[in-house]
């Protein structure tokens, strides 16, 4: 990032609140949520992610620690002010929240038992959801016009591309808990509710060929997003549409390779799990107490972090020198610009663990220790007008990723 794009960047982070909220416009208007829980039931591989607060929620705000002089890099999402809906809750982490963002954002859904995200599609943003915890069940009619359903638990992943409809529905008896990011700094959606009650009855009667009073008058009464879903035991005729395969589109926990370094492990999404997958991915990464995420950057592609357990610091430099670090907490959000260079540290002796979402279906990185590994020791230390020989004596170990503790 050059030198006036990072003063657009910064002054975008220092524009008014009031102004993002207007650029959001209906998309969000009236959304609200309430309190909630997300429970580790524990089909995590490797361990359960104790996910989240019972605690009131208070108005959200920048994680905690932060030191240094720019816009703050983090939101506190599970503690933000929660906007209630019909049948479940939403928290939001997008551009009006964090004037940082960039080419993504977080909404946390939390959907009630007994009702459902109500069918909708998204304009531009292609969609990459992790169940945190419950059991539910998604409906996708894909832009091809092929359909399926298939169910859907705590650690499962779902990719729907922009203009796919689908609708997720809490099948069990606690609530449905949902981690939501978007290839974009909104979450703007077309939901049923608001789309079809403003045309005409014949408009939307005459495609099926049946008279008008075939159906009753649907009522203009706003944005339903998440409503409560009628018992039916009546006939459900089948679908007639070819059907599109699941498997395209979703994948579980398990199903995600595990990957070892000396300071924790990692589990990186692709598109060997779900073919569909574009321009979002999502690493879990688990760092062990006293371990590293070392200090790397990401060429050309945005991260966004969010914590599932323990507390960690993280620390990242700007193109012109800037530092600011901050502490993330269960529940907490930190993003990362492309081509920063930062790093994640555990705290308390304890380990942590993140779910760590990139602008790409690869979270290509280069790291410190590559540095290290390949350029000369006298173009290292030329630098800092420092002698080479300790340069030289650094080990090469290639990619460490993430380090583990260091006896001194």
């Amino acid at each position: 990032m050059n030198a006036p794009d990072l003063e657009k960047f910064l002054a975008l982070a220092k524009a008014s609140r009031r102004d993002h909220l207007r650029h959001m416009g209906a998309a969000v208007a009236g959304i609200g949520v309430s309190a909630a829980t997300v429970s580790s039931a524990g089909a995590w591989p490797g361990g359960k992610p104790p996910v989240s607060s019972e605690a009131t929620p208070t108005p959200g705000g920048p994680a905690g620690g932060a030191e240094g002089g720019m816009p703050p890099f983090s939101f506190r999402l599970e503690a933000s002010e929660p906007q209630v809906v019909a049948a479940g809750l939403n928290r939001f982490a997008t551009l009006a929240e964090m004037p940082v963002l960039q080419d993504i954002a977080f909404v946390r859904e939390t959907i009630n038992p007994g009702a459902a995200r109500e069918i909708h599609w998204h304009m531009t943003q292609n969609e990459l959801t992790t169940v945190l915890s419950g059991t539910g069940r998604v409906y996708l009619l894909n832009t091809a016009g092929e359909y399926t359903e298939f169910d859907a638990a705590e650690g499962d992943i779902i990719f729907v591309p922009n203009g796919a409809a689908h609708s997720f529905a809490n099948t069990g008896d606690t609530a449905l808990e949902l981690l939501l990011a978007f290839s974009d700094t909104n979450a703007a959606s077309i939901d049923l509710s608001i789309s079809l009650p403003l045309f005409p009855q014949q408009i939307i009667t005459q495609p099926v060929g049946v008279p008008m009073d075939a159906l009753p008058t649907l009522p203009i009464q706003g944005d339903g997003f998440t409503v409560p879903v009628p018992e039916w035991t009546g006939e459900t005729k089948p679908s007639t549409l070819p059907a599109a395969d699941p498997a395209r589109y979703f994948t579980t926990a398990a199903a995600i390779p595990e990957k070892q370094f000396p300071g924790g492990k990692a589990w990186a999404l692709s598109r060997d799990q779900i073919p569909t997958l574009d321009t979002l991915t999502v690493y879990r990464l688990l760092m062990d107490a006293n371990s590293l995420r070392e200090p790397h950057w990401h060429p050309g592609i945005n991260e966004l972090n969010y914590c599932l357990s323990g507390r960690s610091q993280f620390g990242l430099i700007s193109p012109d020198g800037q530092v600011q670090t901050f502490v993330v907490e269960p529940g907490d959000v930190a993003f990362m610009p492309a081509n920063w260079l930062h790093y994640i540290m555990p705290l308390d002796g304890e380990p942590s663990e993140l779910l760590v979402h990139f602008t790409d279906i690869v979270g290509t990185h280069l790291e410190l220790s590559e540095i290290y590994d390949a350029f000369p020791p006298q173009l290292i230390s030329a630098s800092f007008g420092l002698d080479p020989a300790p340069f030289a004596a650094l080990p090469h170990k290639g990619d460490v990723f993430l380090a583990g503790p260091v006896e001194e």
